[in-house]
């Protein structure tokens, strides 16, 4: 019979506690993860945040302009907001100047007196995108049944539903649409809602929201699918794992948003004065076959967002960078 040593006894004791403290820091670890306390996922944030400052710098694409609702129109034009006959007007100088896609990220609700020279500009163009805002706490009874049926022939596929069990997309119960007028004359609807991670920094776009069981495009979505000449048939949402754009399959978490990849900071993109389009101050070469985007730029107007890259960012200028990656 072979007698253990005292030393060895120590050492094996020494083994086990080694061991032990391994497995339980293991453990711990593992469980700090999957519950992502907001001290470590605050971490987790800013790392990125860093990482993605030390990029090579990028150079935008040319090919999306901003149509700016800026301090300078605003001196011009007077006090936001304007009343839609600028708004019409707007799209008709852009309409024939040759603009490939028209979208507007300005949310323009209620019934005005001047709608229906908007929706006649709309129609003439046949290429302009309008927003609209989901809900997500109650319903609001803001729908109007026709408004509603609109929006929805807008809603894209899902190539595998069954797998919607184990990945549901985030689902709305209400939505702020445009007047009936303004619906039935736009090209397409996207949703322009936008979820800032827990430090209120905008790393995010979500592709699609669902709503009563159909699923709506965001604006920059909805905008890229028509600039690049795809139509609804032609996206699908691949449940839990991404999107089908055409011949591209752009990866997505299992809520479907995807990291937006930002050029860099603020006017990345160039922003041409909204006043200067009605004016008649723009060369057909600066808007021709591009993508515009209306939107608030002006500080006074509160529609800035706080990015990995920027401080503040206007919000329109954040869709173009996440339709430039589209594109």
């Amino acid at each position: 019979m072979v007698e253990r040593s005292y030393g060895s006894e120590v050492m094996s004791k020494d083994r086990i506690l080694l061991f032990a403290s391994g497995l339980g820091t293991t453990m711990l670890f593992c469980l700090l993860l999957y519950l992502k306390p907001y001290p470590l996922e605050l971490l987790d944030l800013k790392l990125y945040d860093l990482l993605f400052r030390l990029r090579p710098t990028q150079s935008a694409p040319n090919s999306i302009v901003i149509a700016a609702i800026d301090e300078r129109s605003i001196e011009k034009l007077g006090r936001w907001p304007w009343g839609r006959d600028k708004m019409a007007l707007l799209v008709k100088r852009l309409n024939g100047l040759g603009a490939a896609v028209i979208a507007f990220d300005v949310v323009m609700s209620e019934r005005e007196k001047h709608d229906r020279n908007l929706a006649e500009s709309m129609e003439e163009a046949g290429n302009v995108v309008l927003p609209v805002v989901f809900f997500f706490d109650k319903e609001k009874g803001m729908v109007e049944a026709e408004n509603e049926g609109t929006l929805l022939q807008s809603a894209i596929a899902v190539a595998n539903p069954h797998r919607f069990g184990t990945s549901p997309p985030i689902s709305a119960k209400d939505v702020l649409l445009p007047p009936p007028a303004l619906a039935n004359a736009a090209a397409g609807f996207g949703h322009i809602n936008m979820f800032p991670d827990v430090d209120g920094t905008l790393r995010w776009e979500v592709l699609f929201l669902d709503y009563k069981r159909h699923l709506i495009p965001s604006l920059p979505l909805a905008v890229s699918a028509m600039y690049l000449g795809i139509p609804k048939e032609r996206i699908l949402v691949d449940a839990g794992k991404g999107l089908i754009l055409g011949k591209r399959h752009v990866p997505t978490d299992r809520y479907g948003r995807v990291l937006i990849p930002y050029y860099g900071g603020s006017h990345m993109f160039r922003h041409i004065p909204f006043s200067d389009i009605l004016e008649g101050k723009i060369k057909r070469e600066e808007i021709e076959e591009k993508v515009v985007l209306v939107g608030a730029t002006a500080v006074g107007l509160y529609d800035l967002r706080v990015t990995p890259l920027s401080p503040a960012m206007a919000g329109v200028e954040k869709h173009a960078h996440m339709i430039a990656s589209l594109i």
